[in-house]
């Protein structure tokens, strides 16, 4: 006789029956609870795969692990544990990973972008219009400061996390005495703290971060801020799901994250992102509650996420995290402050040592304090109980190889030797110094490269998406009509090419340009060219932008960045060695050229008087010029530079 055993439903089936039944009472629809049941457990997934120990984490979970990457790179001076125990802590991994940090900091990473079309055409006028949007982009963003916190973290850290966004808001402004709103619309990046990121697969390593099957993040924030985001929809009726999101820790639809941070306070609300790039999915939940439609699609129109995720060191292919200058000198660090804390205790011996006195007698330690006067003690009656007399010369050398090595595991001893500070220092030398550096620091480089690069792709894909939008309208003072405008980005000291360096301005429209504007613009050029105020415009037609299939490279140039001493040096170095070849070749120097570049690195204007242009012109050859200009810019039609690098690639 088979004996039949209760079945008993398992955990998730009974969480699952909780959760319906708190649903229940909020009168959701069941695809709503559904919706809301697939997060939740997504979220929780996430939350435990990248919290639970983890052997690349030494033991230890991500949060642990990332507490003390901050500590390290901070120099956290822990308490003591007992009274007698000597508080100290080197530094030497937070200064040898600043010594790395800042020689990132003297080189510059730009990108180079190609733009390809049809049949792999390049389109080098469009890819080099665009170089100079995303540089001014970021310029306008001001992203500078954001490198250097986006370089730390990856230094310091197992992960870095980068958002590329498009923020459109609005600013107060005053004028005339009266108050009032300003929009403002620009492509902006966010770094976003490791601890507020969940991956929906942690084995997928940082270079495939587009293929995460779901990615979560976490957010608090204020209650009034919640209010003005989330609780009125586009066409500003209030969202029906508002009235479920309740300040503090929510009793009926409890974030899982409200203890991972220590709860909320009472005027808090958790906010928790969620997208799938394979779903095109979107979902933000307030305490748990979805605020968001079903069904939402993914704010943003190109491939993949919006965000990309940096490492320092790769340490497994199945593994997303890598490993950071903090954890690889951890070890050492911990041995490089335990050693030099016995020293300072043998070090205090030696000056109060331990003493003994016969039995019976008790003395307090202040007869050991200058100038006091103890009864009854004879010099025999106190013996010391150690034989040493200090930290010997052994001992300071094991501290220094111990240090020694910790420099190694972060990479900075060998960039402080090739520093030379010997002597007037040549442009080879000083320029042999920073390739040096850049070849020494290694993966921090690639790293580097690797964030400009990528987030370099995301600021094309999203200006292309917004770039269609409408900024403003104007006035055609020929037709008399109004017209669209468009974005358009200016970029000073460009280079213009042919050796000229000027403004160079870059106009978003959806006007065919006919050859006799071109020829104006031509003119107008010509003429600012004469009395130095160089530039060159460019438009790019939108419908064609958007219309044709183009295919985007970019790589990432590394220099130096802008140093005055430097750049004075390498002008008289090449003015030396042009003249040099300009008398063996028989052939004079180019003086505007030379008179322009003195002026931008030296910073002297004026110096030199401008040449006065001739009386009389050979009117064939001005005839000629123009007609090979308006050439080379139009070759089958009347376009514009930039949209003639598309030509041929409509469908």
């Amino acid at each position: 006789m088979v004996q039949t055993r209760t079945k008993l439903k398992s955990a998730g089936v009974e969480s699952e029956k909780e959760f319906k039944e708190k649903a229940a009472v909020l009168n959701l629809k069941p695809e709503m609870s559904e919706v809301i049941w697939l997060w939740h457990e997504r979220a929780r997934k996430a939350f435990q795969q990248r919290e639970s120990r983890h052997e690349y984490f030494d033991g230890l979970t991500y949060c642990q692990d990332y507490i003390l990457g901050r500590q390290a790179a901070n120099t956290y001076l822990r308490p003591k544990l007992n009274d007698d125990e000597v508080r100290v802590n080197t530094g030497t991994t937070e200064k040898k990973t600043e010594v790395v940090w800042n020689e990132l900091l003297q080189l510059t990473f730009e990108p180079e972008i190609r733009a390809f079309g049809k049949e792999d055409i390049p389109l080098v006028s469009l890819g080099e219009s665009f170089t100079d949007t995303v540089r001014r982009s970021n310029e306008i963003e001001k992203d500078e400061y954001l490198w250097q916190e986006a370089l730390l973290e990856g230094l310091t850290q197992r992960a870095v996390f980068i958002e590329e966004i498009w923020d459109e808001g609005t600013v107060r402004d005053k004028r005339e005495g009266e108050v009032y709103r300003r929009h403002l619309s620009k492509a902006r990046k966010r770094l976003v703290s490791g601890l507020k990121v969940f991956l929906g697969d942690i084995t997928l390593p940082w270079y495939r971060f587009d293929e995460q099957p779901y990615i979560i993040k976490y957010d608090r924030i204020h209650w009034k801020q919640a209010e003005r985001v989330f609780r009125y929809l586009p066409d500003g009726k209030e969202n029906p799901m508002w009235e479920h999101v309740s300040k503090g820790n929510n009793e009926t639809f409890n974030s899982i994250f409200g203890l991972r941070f220590g709860g909320l306070a009472e005027d808090e609300v958790e906010v928790l992102a969620c997208s799938s790039y394979p779903d095109d999915e979107y979902m933000r939940l307030l305490n748990g509650v979805p605020i968001d439609p079903i069904g939402t699609k993914l704010p943003w129109e190109y491939e993949g996420y919006n965000m990309k995720m940096f490492g320092l060191k790769t340490m497994s292919r199945d593994f997303a995290y890598c490993k950071p200058l903090t954890a690889s000198a951890k070890a050492l660090q911990s041995l490089n402050n335990e050693t030099i804390r016995l020293m300072i205790r043998k070090f205090r011996q030696a000056l109060e040592p331990p003493s003994g006195v016969p039995a019976g007698k008790v003395f307090s330690k202040d007869i050991f304090s200058p100038a006091a006067m103890t009864q009854g003690i004879k010099k025999d009656d106190v013996f010391s109980l150690i034989n040493h007399t200090g930290v010997t010369q052994s001992e300071f050398a094991m501290f220094d190889l111990i240090e020694k090595k910790a420099e190694e595991f972060i990479g900075a001893g060998s960039l402080q030797q090739g520093l030379s500070e010997k002597g007037q220092q040549t442009a080879f030398e000083i320029s042999q110094m920073q390739k040096q550096f850049a070849t020494q620091l290694g993966n921090a480089v690639l790293m580097a490269m690797a964030m400009k690069e990528q987030m370099s792709y995301l600021r094309i894909y999203n200006l292309l998406e917004h770039v269609k939008q409408p900024v403003g309208k104007s006035l055609d003072p020929l037709s008399q009509k109004v017209n669209n405008t468009y974005m358009s980005f200016v970029k000073e000291s460009a280079d213009l090419g042919e050796g000229r360096v000027g403004r160079k301005e870059i106009i978003f429209d959806e006007a065919v340009h006919t050859e006799d504007d071109m020829r104006g613009l031509y003119e107008e050029e010509e003429k600012a060219k004469k009395i130095g105020k160089d530039f060159r415009r460019f438009f790019i037609n939108i419908q064609q932008l958007l219309e044709v299939p183009i295919k985007w490279f970019i790589t990432i140039s590394q220099k130096p960045k802008e140093n005055e001493a430097l750049d004075k040096v390498l002008f008289a170095d090449s003015l030396k060695q042009a003249v040099a070849v300009s008398q063996v070749a028989q052939r004079p120097l180019n003086g505007d050229t030379i008179v322009q570049d003195f002026t931008q690195t030296w910073k002297r204007r004026d110096w030199f008087q401008q040449q006065a242009p001739p009386q009389i012109m050979d009117q064939t050859m001005m005839g000629q010029d123009q007609t090979k200009v308006a050439t080379e810019m139009t070759p089958d039609k009347p376009q514009t530079p930039s949209v003639n690098a598309l030509e041929g690639q409509m469908t």
